[in-house]
């Protein structure tokens, strides 16, 4: 795993942070606001929710322990919830983290075309060794005597230390891309084979080696040269032209008129040979080919205004579908509000005086509380008279709307509940409709 970025959080006291991971991070450090107000030795506990189990990773406290360094890693896609108690802004640190991304220089080890390469540059450094300093002394004397043998020695000498590549079709050429005969390059001299006799042996095992690097490298560049081939007939996709309506049925009428003149040429031909009950068929069937087509009959009005009526059909479910479609709005709080009816009456706002009715549930579906007849429940929106739930979840709504409140324990009554009816760190569920506001 590698860092990649810093990665921050900053928790307000008495409150939840839920987040779904897009990147995998690293916790790394929990530590106190150094501005808090809070007194000396209150204590601040932060925990983390992951899926339905809760978990307290740091206890901190005000002026003597600060600062917990954790090592904590969350994965990308998961849903986690970070919540502090107490009274005190605690930040959170720590980096993102990615996988190593795999070294892709080696791709050309294990491959037979690089491996036979390699094995030709061998023999061809030792079929031509460097020139010593001895032999660049003896060369400048004979330069002194003859500059033609100069030029001729240089260029057998560039011929040697010549680099070798190939190109798509796999044959063999110079750096400039003109062909090149390997066999040359590795190819038995007759002076070099003069001058070697005396080695014990040597000549004859180079002979060898070169032998099977030849053939190394001509089975190499044949399956280079297949490969090469089956990826340009890939390439090329098979063209096939479909002929034009209006151009075929010319075609087809001079098909059936040559076909009408080959019979009628055979039947002229040959009505001297038949009898006359074959040349009665014969004529009923050419005026039966000469008979014109019974034109096609017209689409009917009635299936055109069926098919309107099926579309209009269709566009009146789609806005349905579009309508009923709730508006749901996620809070990095943890608060999730579904927009059920929209109201179509004033907005609500902070320091307004809001009558409504609601329903409220557990999530288990246990109702713990609710006002659905007599006088409408009433409130100032933002006051702290509700729950924060309320506040944050009734603000915006129009009269006669609806709404459906999904308030995590952060924003209701917390680790402590409200007993016996509201256990400790419950999520509240609150159908809440608007009916006046003052």
């Amino acid at each position: 795993m590698t860092a990649i970025a810093f990665w921050g959080l900053t928790c307000e006291p008495e409150t939840g942070y839920s987040q779904l991971v897009e990147q995998s991070f690293r916790l790394t450090n929990i530590a106190i606001d150094p501005k808090t107000t809070a007194k000396n030795g209150t204590r601040v506990s932060v925990s983390v929710q992951s899926g339905n189990n809760q978990f307290t990773i740091a206890n901190l406290l005000v002026g003597s322990v600060e600062q917990c360094v954790v090592d904590l890693t969350f994965s990308e896609g998961e849903e986690i919830s970070f919540t502090v108690v107490g009274s005190a802004t605690v930040h959170l640190t720590g980096n993102y983290i990615m996988d190593d991304i795999p070294n892709e220089d080696d791709d050309d080890e294990g491959d037979p075309y690089f491996d036979a390469m390699e094995r030709q540059k061998l023999i061809i450094q030792k079929k031509n060794p460097p020139i010593s300093d001895d032999e660049d002394g003896d060369e400048d004397e004979e330069e002194d005597e003859d500059e033609d043998e100069e030029i001729d020695s240089d260029d057998e000498d560039d011929a040697s230390g010549m680099d070798v590549f190939f190109n798509e079709e796999g044959e063999a050429v110079d750096a400039d891309g003109n062909p090149i005969d390997i066999s040359e390059l590795i190819g038995d001299d007759e002076d070099d084979e003069e001058d070697d006799e005396d080695i014990d042996g040597e000549d004859d095992d180079d002979e060898e080696a070169e032998a099977e690097a030849l053939a190394e490298i001509q089975k190499a560049l044949d399956k280079k040269r297949k490969s090469i081939e089956s990826k340009k007939s890939l390439k090329k996709p098979k063209i096939e032209e479909l002929p034009d309506s209006d151009t075929d049925a010319p075609s087809e009428n001079k098909v059936a008129t040559n076909e009408k003149t080959d019979v009628s040429s055979a039947a002229s031909g040959d009505q001297k040979k038949l009898s006359k009950k074959e040349k009665k068929k014969l004529q009923k069937q050419q005026k039966e080919e000469e008979k014109p087509k019974a034109p096609e009959k017209p689409i009917e009005k009635s299936t055109e205004k069926t098919n309107e009526k099926q579309t209009d059909k269709k566009q009146k479910e789609k806005k349905e579908d579009a309508s009923s479609q709730k508006k749901v709005t996620k809070h990095p709080n943890g608060m999730i509000i579904e927009e059920v009816v929209e109201g179509s009456g004033p907005i609500a706002k902070v320091g307004s005086r809001v009558g409504v009715r609601y329903v409220g549930k557990l999530t288990n579906g246990n109702v713990f509380d609710s006002s659905t007849t007599g006088r409408p429940f009433e409130f100032k929106l933002g006051k702290g008279e509700v729950i924060k739930g309320w506040d944050i979840g009734v603000n915006g709504m129009k009269v006669g709307g609806a709404r459906k409140l999904t308030i995590p324990p952060a924003l209701a009554y917390g680790a402590q509940g409200a007993p016996p009816d509201i256990p400790k760190n419950a999520t509240l569920v609150f159908e809440v409709k608007l009916l006046t506001i003052k």
